[in-house]
């Protein structure tokens, strides 16, 4: 099944996350605060390459294969493929004098963080949005690995195709561009995973310029 929805739900979950992680490490000043943010960061520095064999042996013992879970997990707690808080230092850098006169009128801090912090970082939350979209939407190791055959996005669908017609074609002479795989056909199926990715843009690129020309005016 060939379903790339997936991964914009892994993407929607993962800005969402790591929003609420970001605002809690930046804002508030508990006990294990920094030495949970450097443990966090430390999961950032390792590779994948280092660390896939572990995560897959226990999402196989929980039976969580040839499903979504290995990445909406992680999303969900503000991980996934190579995100870092990008709102942390962004929420760090909003007045605190915001935040006081809010208490002042009363606000608690959930309505603080959606009325007042969440509105001035669109700028963060479009570029959390974008990054983890295009990693997870071009990550085709990790998915073959993960759903298998249950599951396919079109990345690894392509690369799915490409292995199996040179396997059902193989090339004995390098040379000969009859026995070669069509281009266009590749070329085709690249374009169809690139257009997405350029609709998202087309979408998003307008939104990002402004909420950047609104910093700048603000001076913030």
């Amino acid at each position: 099944m060939i379903s790339s929805g997936y991964m914009l739900l892994v993407a929607v979950c993962q800005t969402v996350s790591s929003a609420f992680i970001g605002y809690g490490f930046a804002k508030f000043d508990f006990k294990l605060n920094k030495p949970l943010f450097l443990l966090m960061i430390c999961t950032f520095i390792l590779p994948d390459q280092v660390t896939f064999m572990p995560k897959y042996l226990m999402f196989k013992s929980f039976g969580m294969l040839k499903t979504i879970m290995p990445f909406l997990l992680p999303a969900l707690f503000g991980q996934g493929i190579k995100n870092a808080i990008f709102y942390y230092q962004f929420f760090r850098m909003i007045p605190k004098a915001l935040d006081e006169a809010a208490e002042i009128d009363g606000a608690g801090f959930f309505r603080i963080f959606a009325g007042i912090h969440l509105p001035l970082a669109v700028p963060a939350t479009v570029v959390v949005f974008i990054f983890s979209f295009v990693w997870h939407w071009n990550e085709s190791y990790l998915a073959d690995l993960y759903f298998e055959d249950a599951i396919r996005t079109f990345p690894l669908a392509l690369t799915k195709f490409t292995e199996y017609f040179q396997k059902l074609y193989p090339v004995e002479d390098a040379g000969n561009p009859l026995l070669r795989m069509n281009e266009g056909v590749r070329m085709a199926g690249t374009l169809l995973c690139i257009i997405p990715l350029v609709i998202l843009y087309l979408f998003v690129e307008p939104k990002l310029v402004e909420s950047l020309d609104r910093a700048g005016i603000t001076g913030e």
